[in-house]
This record gives structure tokens, sequence and C-alpha cells, in this order.
């Protein structure tokens, strides 16, 4: 008695440590996740080679499978092979270009497929590539973008593109594989060993970023990055890196590379929402992981999954929302990332069915046929969620709350999916609960344990395409009254774990009705009597998606005696009866249609002329627009005259520069000052029309310097600035079209020296006063030119002006005492709606 005492309290003491440490593991809904539904290829059931290298699904569902030498066909139930050249050493890669053509590479293989399902067919490029180039060799890589699709080899990069081959070369150092193909958006990327990171232009490489982590390192993948312009980078040991839009390489934050440290990647692929799926390579166990869109993993992929190997090979999402998985023993396809996990054998469920579910003291409990077990967390150790049996009875509390979960029982939900409701078997109990992730379903049955997260959506099923293939007959034919046997092929293609399309079929001019739906995918009719007939077949998936009708028409001619011609003697003697009707009713037809006609060209001119009314009104509405387009450029292009290639002008005035003898010197200090001048320009960017009034008093200055070296003490320069106005926006050049013509008109009219003043200061109401004054007399435009202009300047300052600041500004001149002054006032609301722009 006390030795059972001691258990139980043993047993007690145990259950509520690990409920507390489920707990605490339980507050991430991720840790709870099981092993994907999958449905395994094993190479004894297509009865090919056992390797898959990698695979490929056209736009009609059918998955492509490179196995060894053969290329395998797989329409979700049959599979059809289909063989490659004989020098073939089998393919490597596939890509499908823009256009739904596939490419595939290989050993001596380099073309397309043609085709579809039992009728593809591989066509070689081999004869077409460039001088120079025997063979197709050991094609690596395949990528398709835009116009081109590249082949990668150890040796170069072939680019097939207009229905030409050009080669660029990329020679791997010794030891080490070639060039690797990214296919990013619209683009393709290369990365090769000691090279930097790539992109395709044309029959050239231009460089994407250069550093040391993309030259020393091989990239597994890389995608776009979150920011525009940026990637992400996986390298095979070192795990991710991001690379900015400006080529700066930096490693990525993310969880996935605590898990990927001390492993070396063989291939990984992004899914359509962000998750991730790495594989491993042999030397570390192979195997590999899935890590979901947040960077957590969410368990193994290989034999801890319930696949044969953890020789992973490749991955290939297909459109139907599920991962295939090539291994070298055969392949799988899993439902992934799907809102649906199972918990069997392989993560330690035992194989009883599954009769209770609870939660207990935080923990998830299950009672099957073997036992009850506890649900252990997935944990840091790399290992995913799994179940391990109790070594002793459960305790009270915990058996009650099991024995409530048979009480309730359960009953498979007529809305669940159909692969759900398959996979599960016959359900037994079920569990609602609330994660911080949404609702989650537990459900137990005879098949084991499935956790449903109900609130995520599963992957919406495509269009199911149905094929239709005739025998005997073509669309539109004629059959004789004695005919052969007429035969029908029909499929649809649907790839999920639960397959089963079902069909139904209808040959109009026979049958009444649709046929039930059935799996059978022909029907043949060996006599049809004299008529027209349309077959039509019509394909439903599992999950009841319907195709559209599929049909083909044709006609089975009837003997001579009952042919038209011989109907049209019969009818003769009855045709010249109705003649006369026909002819009586013909006549009142046509004195309507009169009537009719008359009335249509009246109503014809009337809309006539409001279309030309209509179309004045248009012509003067775009001469308007146009008027003010032109105006608005007008004032862009003064802008351009002051946007000179600043690096050039600046790199040539500081070699001059360096080049005149050292010490103080006139020619040596305008130099540096207009070198000065051009840097300020630097600071512009390329797309922001606008600065700061404090930047464009010093560029101001930088010119004036300039101008005060050319002519000494003849140019006297006058700066009154409040320097709180520094941080306040205007238009870049704003300034200098007034202080060059103060400038210039100053020069023209003073007597003797030339004096500018330029003042700044702010309004009583916010805004802004800006002086700009020189010496001399006020020209007036109409007046006779003293000074070379090409007289646009100040009309281009009033075009920027109306443009930027509308119904906001004042510009006026005055002139007194000798001095010609320019106000500028520009408002306060003005300007803070500039500054934004």
């Amino acid at each position: 008695m006390l030795s059972r005492r001691r258990r139980a309290v043993r047993v007690v003491a145990a259950l509520a440590a690990a409920g507390v440490s489920a707990r605490a593991e339980a507050t991430e809904a991720w840790r709870e996740l099981g092993r994907p539904l999958l449905r395994g290829y094993p190479p004894g059931e297509h009865l090919y080679a056992p390797m898959s290298q990698t695979m490929v699904q056209d736009a009609a569902g059918w998955v492509y499978f490179a196995n060894n030498v053969d290329l395998l066909a797989h329409d979700g139930t049959r599979w059809f092979s289909r063989l490659l050249p004989a020098t073939s050493g089998g393919i490597r890669q596939f890509a499908t270009a823009p256009d739904g053509t596939i490419y595939a590479g290989g050993s001596e293989v380099i073309g397309y497929l043609r085709g579809a399902g039992p009728a593809v067919e591989f066509v070689s490029l081999a004869d077409r590539l460039p001088g120079g180039v025997r063979g197709a060799g050991e094609v690596r890589f395949v990528a398709a973008a835009g116009d081109a699709v590249c082949f990668a080899d150890d040796e170069r990069i072939l680019i097939w593109r207009g229905g030409k081959f050009s080669a660029i070369p990329c020679a791997a150092p010794r030891g080490r594989r070639g060039a690797r193909l990214h296919g990013v958006g619209s683009e393709i990327l290369v990365s090769a060993p000691g090279w930097p990171l790539q992109r395709l232009r044309g029959d050239a490489l231009v460089p994407v970023a250069d550093d040391a982590v993309l030259r020393d390192n091989q990239l597994i993948a890389v995608v776009a990055g979150p920011a525009p312009g940026s990637l992400v980078v996986l390298t095979a040991e070192r795990g991710f890196f991001a690379v900015d839009a400006a080529g700066r390489v930096a490693p990525w934050a993310t969880e996935m590379n605590r898990w990927l440290a001390g492993r070396r990647v063989f291939r990984a692929r992004q899914l359509g929402d962000g998750s991730w799926v790495v594989a491993f390579a042999a030397v570390d166990g192979g195997g590999g992981l899935r890590f979901r869109p947040d960077g957590h993993c969410a368990g193994p992929i290989g034999a801890a999954a319930g696949m044969y190997t953890n020789d992973v090979r490749d991955f290939v999402p297909d459109r139907e929302g599920g991962l295939w998985v090539a291994l070298d023993a055969g392949a799988a396809r899993l439902e992934w990332p799907a809102p649906v996990t199972r918990f069997d054998v392989f993560n330690g469920l035992g194989y009883g069915a599954v009769r209770a579910v609870a939660r207990h003291a935080g923990v998830l409990h299950v009672e099957t046929e073997e036992g009850v077990y506890r649900l252990r967390p997935a944990g840091d150790d790399g290992r995913g969620a799994h179940f391990e049996r109790l070594g002793e009875a459960a305790d009270a509390e915990l058996q009650r709350n099991l024995a409530a979960s048979r009480d309730r029982g359960a009953s498979v939900g007529a809305g669940w999916p159909v692969f759900v409701r398959q996979a599960l078997g016959r359900a037994a109990c079920v569990l609602e609960e609330t994660t911080a992730e949404g609702p989650v379903r537990w459900i137990g049955g005879s098949e084991g344990l499935l956790r449903w997260e109900t609130a995520r959506s599963f992957a919406p099923a495509p269009p199911l395409v149905l094929q239709l293939d005739a025998v005997g007959v073509t669309a539109g034919g004629e059959l004789p009254p004695e005919h052969e046997p007429v035969g029908f092929r029909y499929l649809a293609v649907r790839q999920q774990r639960v397959n089963g399309v079902t069909y139904r079929t209808r040959l109009t001019g026979r049958d009444r009705a649709w046929s039930a739906w059935g799996e059978q995918r022909d029907r043949s009719f060996p006599h049809l009597a004299p008529g027209s007939y349309t077959f039509e077949v019509r394909a439903r998936d599992a999950n009841g998606v319907e195709s559209t009708v599929q049909s083909l028409a044709f006609t089975v001619l009837a003997p001579w005696w009952l042919t038209p011609s011989a109907f049209a003697s019969y009818a003769g003697a009855i045709g010249l009866l109705v003649a006369a009707t026909v002819r009586w009713r013909t006549r009142a037809l046509e004195r309507r249609a009169a009537e009719l006609e008359k009335t249509v060209e009246t109503r014809t001119a009337e809309l006539a002329e409001k279309n030309r009314e209509l179309t004045r009104l248009h012509r003067l509405e775009f001469d308007e627009k146009i008027a003010a387009r032109l105006g608005e450029e007008k004032a862009r292009l003064e802008v351009l005259r002051y946007q000179l290639n600043p690096h050039f002008l600046f790199n040539t005035l500081a070699s001059i520069s360096a080049s005149l003898p050292a010490g103080p010197s006139v020619g040596r200090s305008m130099v540096e000052r207009l070198a000065e001048f051009c840097r300020l320009t630097l600071h512009r960017g390329e797309q922001d029309d606008w600065t700061t009034l404090g930047d464009e008093l010093r560029l101001l200055r930088a010119y004036l310097a300039i101008e005060q070296s050319r002519w000494g003490e003849l140019l006297e320069v006058d700066i009154r600035h409040d320097s709180t106005l520094d941080t306040e926006k205007l238009p870049y050049f704003l300034l200098l079209p007034l202080v060059e013509n103060a400038l210039k008109y100053g020069q023209a009219t003073s007597p003797d020296r030339v004096g500018i003043r330029l003042a700044t200061r702010r309004t009583g109401d916010g805004g802004i006063a800006i002086e700009v004054a020189n010496t001399g007399e006020w020209v007036e435009p109409a007046a006779e030119k003293t000074v070379a202009t090409l007289g646009i300047g100040l009309e281009n300052l009033r075009q920027r002006l109306a443009r930027h600041y509308p119904g906001a500004h004042r510009l006026e001149f005055a002139a007194a005492d000798g001095w010609v002054t320019a106000r500028l006032r520009l408002a306060a609301p003005a300007r803070r709606a500039g500054a934004v722009v």
C-alpha cells in the first residue's frame, strides 16, 4: 500500500511539473504543431528508378518528375514514362517561362517539353548551341524570366532568347561548382564562387552587390527582401543575409539562423506565404526543417515527418497549395503550409485509435487504445512537438476530463475539408480551444489526432482543367451511316492527398440526361443512328470543385433516301403553296422597312450634328490643357540650366586646382571657390526639388565668392541673414536668378563699383521676406538690352513661383537712391505646403 501511494505521489508530481512546463511553452501555439498531412510515392509505386531529382507542374496540373534518366508524368493517380535522348544522364532542373513553356537542363540535356501528360515529349536544343560549345555538358541550373531562359554549367551561362543561344563565360575554380541561377521576380540573378552577386542584363552580367559573404559562400537561395530593391540570400553554411538596395550586406535578423547554425544547407525555397523549407546536406544527416513566416521552426522534413528517407533533393510548391519533396527514394507531397497537422506513430502517439482528448494542468493529454499520452511541445533542440506515453496511471482529475471527452463523442462535420475527413478516419472526440493565434480544434479518431487552426483558410482550389480526346471522330466531323466505334477519353488532374476526381457525361442526340458521377475516364459508342451529336463531359474533385463542360460535336450521315435532297423533293409541292404566302408577307415587310429607313436617316442626322458639337468642345478643352502643360514645362527647363553634371565639373576643377602652383593666387582661389560651388550642388537628390534657405544661402555665398575673385575691389557684397530661417523650405535655385541678374545689371549700369545686398527676415504674419539689391539703374524690360542675356530668367522665376506658391507669393522691383531692389514675399501657409512636396 505504501509503495502504491509513493508511486501515485510521484506520478502527480511529475504531471504537475510537466503541466507547469507545458503551460509556459503552450503560450506559443506554433510549438504544438504536428507533422503535415502527407502522400508518399515510394520508388516501387511508379516502377522506375528510385531517385527523383526534381519536379515541375504545368498549367493543366500534370506533374513531371526528373527520375534519374527518365521523365515521368503524373496525373494524381497514374504514372506515364517518357524517354529522354539515349546520351542523356538525366534532368537536373526545370524552369517555367512566362509563356508556360517548361525548360529542362541536366547531363547532356538542354531543351524544353512539348505537349502534356502522356503525350509530352522532350525537344532538345543541343543542335542550336553556339559555335565553340560542344554538347550540352552538365547543366546544373535553369532559370527563366522575361524573354530569356538561362542554362548554367561549370564553364558558362547559355542564354536562349529569340530562337538562338548566346554564351557568357563563367568558369568555376578548380574543385568547385559553377554559377547558380536565381529567378527573382522578372530578373535572373547569378552567383558564383569568387564573383559578386550579379543580374542578367541582355547578354551581360551587371553587379548587384560585392561583398566577401557573397564571394566566399555558396548562395543556396536569393529572394526579394522586405524593402523595395532589397534581397535576402541564404548561404550554405552561414545562414541568412540581407542585401539592401545600395548593395550593402549584413546578417538578416531571423529566428531561422539559430536553427541553421552548424549545418550545411543543400536546398531551400521560400513559399508563397513567406514560410521556408530547408534541406540539409548528407554530411549533416540530411532531412530538413520547415519554418513559419515569423521564422519559428514548424517541424522536420524527412523520415521524422513520415517520408521514406532523409535524403531530400528539392522542393517544389504546386498550384493546389501543396509542397512536393523530391527524395533519393521516391517523392512525397505535403499539405503545407496548411492549417491542419497530424499526430500519429511518427510523432510518438502510437498505433491505437484516439478515444479522448483533454487539456490538464496546461498539458494536452490523449487517451488511445494503448494508454494515455501527453504532448511535449517543440523545444529548442530541433525536435518537433511529440507525444510520450505516461508510465503510471493518470490522476483522478485527468481521468475525469478524459471520461468527459469520451462521453461527448464527435461526428465528422459536413463542412470539413475532404482530406481532413479522410485523414481522420472515424471521429471519436473533439476539443475546442482558443490560442493567441486563433481557435484550434483537436480531433481524435481511428487514424490518430489532427490539430486544425479553424480560423486559417485553406489554399483556394485552382480551376479544374478537363482534357477531352476522341477516337474515331474529330470535332465537326461527319461519319458514314456504317461507322467504326466512336470513343472518348477524358481526364482532370488533381494532385491533392485525396484525389477523388469523378466524371459525368452525356451524348446529346442519344442520352436524355447526364450520367451519374463516377471514376470512369472513357466512353465508347459502337454504333450511332444518323443525326447530330455532341459529347459533353464534366469533372468534379473531392472538394466539390467542378470543371467547365468540355464538348465535341459531330454528325452521323443518313442513307440516301433520308438525305436532305430527298426531303427537298418531297417538300417541293408544299413549297409552291407556301411561296405565294411568303411573297405577300414579304411585300408588307418591305413597306415597313422603308418607313423604318426614313426614321433611321432622320435620327442619324441629328446624332451627327450633336457629335460635331461634342468634338468642338473637346478640342477647346484639350487646347487649354496643352497650354497649361507647356507653361509648366517651360519653367522646368530654366531649372535644368543650373543642373550641369556637378560630379564631372567638381572633379575637373579639383584636378585643375592641384595642377596650379602652390601658394595664394587669384586663379587658384577662383578654381577652389568654383569647386566648392559645385560640391554644394552634389547634395541635391535626383527626385527632390526642395532645399532649405540656409543651404540656398551657402550656395549663393559660394557663387558671390567666385565673382568677388573676378572683380576684386570693384564688387562689394553685403549679406544680412536671419539664422532662424535656415530650416525654411524653398525650391532649389530660387534665389540664384535674382542674384545673377543683380550682378549683371549692376555691372552694366553702375558708374564704378558694384554693390550687392542680400537680406532675409521673417514677416509679422509668419512669412519670409527676401530682398536682393544692386547699385545702378532700373532697366525696363522693353528697353534696348545693354547686357548679354537670354531674357528668360525673371520669366522662368515667375513661372516657378506660380507653380510652387500659387496665390501665396509677391515679387516686386523698385529703384531709389542709386539702388535697384527686388523684394520677394512668401506666405507662411504656402511654405508649409511646399515643405512636404
